[in-house]
């Protein structure tokens, strides 16, 4: 169920996406693959738990996954790397209908967490064990063989299309 409190937070989508969680996610690696590191794939799903523990009443569910995913990739990706992509490109990566609203989202999950975003060896390491990714700097993200389908930008565009 989907807290009031939720709802009002700009990370909930009144539908749930018509895309694939597993489709965005290849998205998001197929177009930050290139200046992320493989930390940087890692570290948002621990944002996530972060939050959820922080405050007991919020899920992680289909009308929240992508905007929060979205934040917390944005966040890591500038925690751990040296050449960040801007929020206007990561806008366009999440299928955020414009910087403003991407910085929104990146702040919102900034205070949401209390500005914690730094993440303890041993957190990272109880992530990558718990993802089966014991082996994480020899990990080769080759997203263009998974991806043969053709280009998912189409089904991802306009994410916020039923944002209220």
């Amino acid at each position: 169920p989907t807290s009031a409190t939720q709802m009002s937070t700009p990370f909930y989508s009144a539908k749930p996406h018509s895309f694939s969680l597993y489709s965005y996610v290849l998205r998001i690696i197929s177009l930050t693959a290139e200046s992320c590191s493989p930390a940087a794939f890692v570290v948002p799903l621990i944002y996530l738990s972060i939050l959820t523990s922080k405050d007991k009443s919020f899920a992680v569910n289909s009308h929240n996954v992508c905007r929060l995913l979205a934040a917390s990739s944005l966040v890591a990706h500038k925690m751990l790397d040296d050449e960040v992509w801007s929020n206007e490109y990561w806008a366009k990566v999440a299928g955020v209908k414009n910087p403003e609203e991407m910085n929104r989202l990146e702040m919102t999950l900034l205070k949401a967490c209390d500005f914690r975003m730094s993440i303890k060896e041993e957190e990272f390491r109880f992530a990558v064990k718990t993802l089966r990714l014991e082996h994480l700097t020899e990990i080769q993200i080759d997203v263009a063989a998974e991806t043969e389908e053709g280009d998912e930008s189409e089904e991802c565009d306009g994410i916020d299309q039923d944002h209220e």
